[in-house]
């Protein structure tokens, strides 16, 4: 069986390959945390939630948007943010929120929704002026590893850098 894997070291690769094949071995007898029909009654809830964004929310947005525009507008490596990328967090960082069931979009949401997109940005381009690497968010099919505490301290990282 071949992988592809697209890692900076061999060790790396070697080890999500080794941890892919014990969580595939260990996880397949298992049912999963959640259901599939709670997953579609969460999402078919969250759709209907009406978010309002709190100043601190807005605030990181803008900032973000701003000097992520003057940045890239001086620097070689990368390419500019589109006028369309304000609505493009916005939509992620109230989407967050959503499904996170709260009506109201927090710093946190934001956050999130600005690491999101400069993944997006970062994979197109390949340049990130957050030194953000795009990665899989759930690499092998085991959803119930990736929810809650394993996107704490990378998305605490995220925030010190904004």
């Amino acid at each position: 069986m071949v992988y592809f894997a697209d890692v900076s070291t061999a060790s790396y690769a070697d080890h999500m390959l080794t941890h892919h094949t014990v969580v595939s071995a260990v996880m397949s007898a298992h049912s999963p945390l959640v259901a599939w029909q709670d997953f579609q009654q969460l999402v078919t809830y969250a759709r209907r939630l009406k978010v309002v964004f709190s100043q601190s929310a807005e605030r990181i947005i803008r900032g973000y948007y701003v000097a992520s525009r003057r940045v890239r507008a001086c620097d070689v490596h990368s390419s500019t943010l589109p006028l369309t990328a304000i609505r493009t967090i916005t939509s992620l960082a109230g989407s967050h929120a959503r499904l996170s069931l709260r009506q109201e979009v927090t710093e946190h949401d934001a956050v999130m929704g600005i690491l999101l997109y400069e993944e997006s940005v970062t994979s197109r381009s390949g340049y990130s002026v957050l030194n953000v690497q795009p990665q899989p968010h759930i690499r092998d099919n085991n959803l119930d590893a990736y929810i809650g505490a394993e996107v704490g301290p990378r998305l605490a990282g995220h925030c010190k850098l904004l």
